[in-house]
This record gives structure tokens, sequence and C-alpha cells, in this order.
């Protein structure tokens, strides 16, 4: 598996395309969390704005404007209520529906999450890394699982950022969808970085 992990990272950096980082402003735990969104250059693109100390959580992504732009919720009665690797999110926009985050429950893989579009056709798949804050995105195939793109989290005291690096030339995965499982990995972080076994 660390073959695997360090193989699909230097393809993955051979290949970069478009890159953004999502990084926790304030990381006290309390009921509200703030995220700024910004592009390679530092440029910010976006604020993200979590509320809720406990379940179900709302997490939504602002335009530098103020416009919301894209706006997920938990499930209240869900797993995810008990380990954040089995959260689900579902995600509207203002015209409606976007898509889902789904975490699956029984998997080999530390944190293993499900990406779904509108029509609910399971479109990508995100693997957490054995020994680093790494997700890596791949394309939901059967046998081929290319991939699409990398997550790479650091993860320091109270504070935290994610480089979302795309692949050049892969099928793009919604940047709304991929900007709000960033703020909830990192709401997360500690859930992610610390190995139990």
């Amino acid at each position: 598996m660390k073959i695997f992990s360090i193989l699909i990272l230097v393809v993955g950096l051979l290949h970069a395309g478009k890159t953004t980082f999502v990084t926790i402003d304030n990381a006290v735990i309390k009921a509200k969390a703030t995220f700024s969104i910004t592009d390679e250059k530092g440029a910010l693109i976006g604020r993200g704005l979590r509320w809720g100390l406990l379940p179900p959580y709302n997490y939504t992504i602002f335009d530098p404007e103020g416009r919301t732009i894209a706006t997920a919720e938990s499930r209240l009665f869900a797993f995810g209520a008990l380990a954040a690797g089995s959260e689900n999110l579902d995600i509207y926009t203002p015209d409606g529906y976007l898509g889902k985050i789904s975490g699956t429950i029984w998997t080999f893989a530390r944190a293993k999450f499900r990406f779904s579009d509108r029509d609910d056709h399971e479109c990508a798949l995100a693997y957490l890394d054995n020994d680093r804050f790494v997700f890596s995105i791949v394309e939901e195939q059967e046998l081929n699982n290319k991939l699409l793109m990398t997550l790479e989290g650091v993860a320091t005291g109270t504070s935290g950022h994610i480089k979302n690096t795309w692949i050049e030339g892969a099928p793009e995965i919604d940047e709304r969808i991929i900007h709000i499982f960033s703020m909830f990995v990192l709401d997360f972080r500690y859930s992610f970085t610390h190995t139990y076994y």
C-alpha cells in the first residue's frame, strides 16, 4: 500500500494542473469555524464557514463578494455522528442539489469517501494515505482507478491547510465539492492525522 501511495503522489506531481489552497482561519473548537480559499498565487477566491458544534454540521462557501456558492449539510442520523470517516454531506448550490460526499464505514484504507454528482452517479473515490495527511482522489472504476487529484494536508497544533492539486488532463470534479471536502477534512483534521492501529 505504501508503494501504491508513493507512486500515485509521484505521478500527480509530474502532471500537476490547477492548484487551490483551503486554510482554517480559526481552529478553536466552537460552534463556528472560518476558512479561506485561495489560488496558487495567494489570491482570495472564496471563504468558507462551518456552523454547528454538534451534528448536523453545515458548511457554506462564499465568493469574495459574500454570495453563497455552495452549502453542505451533514446528516443527523448517520454514522458520521460517531466517526468523521463515515460522515455524509449533501451539497447544494443556490440552483439546487449538486451532489454528495459519503464516508465509508468498512474499508481497508484509513479513510475512504465516495463523491457523487447531482444524479447520484458515483464519480470518484478519496483514499487517505496510510502514513501521511494526503487524500488521493481517483476515478470510480472497477479495475483502473485513474488519479484525478491530490489533497495534501498540513496540520500543526490549532491550524492547518490543504493544498488541492488537480491532475492536468484528468476529468475535473466540481471545485465546490472539493472545497467543501477540504473544509470538512480540516475541521476534523485530528481524526485524519492520527493513526489508531
